[in-house]
């Protein structure tokens, strides 16, 4: 298999300022990743802004006690994190502002480096917290905001959170790498979903059917609890379903057992919860679904190390690059383009 050292921001285009690093489980190379944009962002004289939606840059894995990866940052930085992250960071800051009084960790600051060091990162779980750093981070002439997306928790792929995101997968998604393709393939999957070209409804909140190329808005704000009476309402010749929440599995298998397929419209793929079996089978029947905006997928970063099991680097990398093609795949651990 060939391989070559990559520049990661090179698969960034030009324009996109905020960018995201997701992971589908823990220890799959997710800080890694981050560390890499980093270190090769202060290189090519980005100004970058750091936040997390979960707690990163401990010591040690809280969970598992084993050492986990630093996050660098250097004098002229910027971060938003709350004061006990920052209490435990080694580095230097300059407390610019107040942003958010309370969470889990204390008061949230935006602070930028004064002397180089390690940050934690912690206190901006909410996606409006992250919508509030990059907010701080602009006016204060951030180029690049970076977000460290919580472990398992694809909304950290959001468009209101990012433009743009790397997918890390990797030997701790599952025990074995049959499974682990299949979770991964699940959500490459889901960045696959078309965008829908028509028009959307006016109120976007509620569950809405379009009808003679028309929008007719139900009452219902949420479709879970009331599919069965949702299926009901819709009249036989309607043209497309928009669903404001989440499609979720148990919903697409209701809509498998319909007389015919149609469109289904969600805001963004991190609303589809269905799995792969399940939407192959409603794409078989004939069935379509559509979103309104989602961010880009950039890249898959593979770790092919697992703390317990060690290295299996090349059948796990060659079977990722497989089912990612024409995505570029990286090998995480060792800052490879595969």
């Amino acid at each position: 298999m060939s391989t070559f050292t990559p520049s990661l921001w090179g698969l960034v285009p030009t324009a996109m300022k905020r960018l995201s690093v997701v992971g589908l489980a823990k220890n799959v190379g997710k800080t890694t990743v981050l560390n890499w944009l980093i270190e090769e962002g202060i290189e090519r004289q980005h100004i970058l802004g750091l936040t997390s939606i979960g707690v990163d840059g401990e010591e040690l894995d809280v969970w598992e006690g084993h050492a986990k990866p630093a996050i660098p940052i250097y004098t002229g930085m910027w971060a938003v994190s709350a004061k006990a992250a920052l209490a435990d960071s080694k580095a230097g800051f300059r407390y610019v502002k107040e942003l958010k009084a309370s969470s889990p960790l204390g008061p949230v600051y935006l602070v930028q480096c004064t002397h180089s060091g390690t940050i934690k990162l912690g206190g901006t779980h909410l996606l409006t917290d992250i919508e509030m750093a990059h907010t701080a981070f602009f006016a204060q002439g951030v180029t690049h905001s970076l977000i460290d997306g919580a472990y398992d928790r694809i909304a950290a792929a959001q468009t209101k959170i990012a433009e743009g995101f790397i997918l890390c997968t990797g030997q701790t998604v599952a025990t074995d790498l049959e499974s682990a393709l299949g979770k991964t393939k699940e959500i490459l999957l889901r960045w696959k979903l078309p965008f829908w070209s028509g028009t959307f409804p006016s109120e976007l909140r509620s569950v809405a059917y379009m009808k003679e190329r028309q929008w007719v808005q139900s009452s219902m704000i949420h479709a879970m609890p009331f599919f069965d009476q949702l299926r009901t309402e819709l009249t036989s010749d309607f043209e497309a379903l928009w669903i404001p929440g989440a499609l979720t599995e148990n919903m697409l298998l209701k809509c498998l057992s319909s007389k015919r397929a149609f469109p289904i419209l969600l805001d963004n793929p991190t609303k589809c919860f269905a799995g792969q079996d399940t939407l192959l089978r409603w794409f078989r029947k004939g069935g379509e679904i559509y979103v309104r905006e989602k961010s880009e997928l950039l890249a898959l970063a593979v770790n092919p190390f697992s703390v317990q099991q060690g290295y299996s680097t090349e059948p796990w990398l060659a079977e990722m690059k497989r089912i990612a093609d024409p995505l570029p795949v990286i090998d995480a651990k060792r800052r490879l383009l595969i």
